[in-house]
């Protein structure tokens, strides 16, 4: 990287080089140093060096809770572990149901690898491809597996400053950002309508489809929400019903979708009318929501089977449920917008 005859760099780069090595040899004795430790001699144990900062009263390695006891109120100084000796303060163990924290598991890192090769899949090779269905699959059986298992080895009490639960409280604000998504693409269709610019086609979607599909997704609503407070009373036999009567409901709507959008694509091209483009980007967009709506709800069900929601523990219903009235609220806008007017 520069001449050898530069005054002093040779030698200085020599001295470099020299200890270069030293630091390689000082690494290859630390990595035998950490061999030898781990197959031999006395395992250290929490607090070797006896310690009175609050880290050392952690287990080596540190738990993901990193307590077992019940910390005092008080600390009276840096060394709180000194303190409370002298004091005589007594560490009780902590309730595990005070302990908020899932078991580990391998199935969200799986279904976050299945569908990043999803997309990968997408995006790489020609659509429709036999390696996306693959990895759809995959991803699909990683979500099954992940709800099935148990969160919790022990029983959990939430307790929430807004008195609702932590599913409420995630969808709730997501649902806010998919208002404004579908906020952004209907401003954006209307503006083109108004303006002259989006011109719907002779042949449009037939109305009769729309409100037939109407009628299927605005009764889902009602039997989700009905099927809920059926749960919340403790009436399981209700409850089963109208969450599968609502899931057949929403295939009914995603069929009849299917049939229109296939019959559609042939009368008008989206790509030489802008008004179709507007129509399947949007309309699209919902029907994959009431796709992945859909699999919530078949998700919750199957907890139902496997007996993990019961009447006080329903997050995962509670969170599907939510979804699946945005779903029919969107839907009701986009009738009006696109078959009615």
């Amino acid at each position: 990287t520069y001449n050898a005859d530069i005054a002093g760099w040779p030698e200085l780069n020599h001295i470099s080089t020299i200890g270069a090595f030293v630091l390689g040899l000082g690494g290859l004795v630390w990595i035998y140093t950490m061999w030898k430790s781990l197959r031999s001699g006395e395992k250290a144990p929490d607090n070797p060096w006896g310690g009175y900062t609050l880290e050392w009263l952690t287990s080596s390695p540190p738990k993901a809770h990193n307590f077992d006891v019940v910390l005092p109120q008080e600390f009276p100084s840096e060394r709180p572990l000194y303190d409370w000796a002298k004091k005589g303060v007594e560490l009780k163990p902590e309730d595990p149901s005070h302990i908020h924290l899932p078991n580990s598991s391998f199935w969200p890192f799986y279904s976050a690898a299945t569908l990043f090769a999803f997309f990968v899949s997408v995006a790489a090779l020609p659509v429709p491809n036999a390696w996306m269905w693959v990895f759809l699959a995959l991803f699909v059986y990683g979500l099954i597996r992940w709800a099935l298992e148990d969160e919790y080895s022990h029983p959990v009490e939430h307790h929430t400053l807004s008195g609702k639960s932590n599913a409420w409280m995630g969808m709730a604000w997501f649902i806010v950002s998919e208002v404004g998504l579908f906020a952004i693409l209907i401003a954006g269709y209307l503006y083109l309508r108004l303006t002259g610019a989006a011109v719907p086609p002779e042949e449009r979607p037939a109305l009769w489809l729309a409100l037939l599909n109407t009628f299927f997704l605005v009764s889902s609503s009602f039997t989700v929400h009905f099927a809920h407070h059926d749960l919340r009373r403790g009436r399981f036999s209700p409850f089963r019903f109208g969450l599968l009567f609502t899931i057949i409901l929403g295939v009914l709507f995603f069929l009849v979708q299917s049939y229109e959008f296939y019959h559609f694509h042939h009368a008008s091209s989206w790509q030489e009318n802008l008004w179709t483009a507007t129509f399947f980007t949007i309309v699209g967009l919902h029907g994959l929501h009431v796709v992945i709506g859909g699999f919530g709800l078949i998700l919750a069900y199957l907890q139902v089977l496997r007996g993990k929601i019961t009447q006080h523990h329903h997050g995962t219903l509670e969170a599907a449920s939510m979804y699946w009235h945005l779903v029919d609220a969107v839907w009701l806008v986009i009738v009006t917008i696109f078959y009615v007017w």
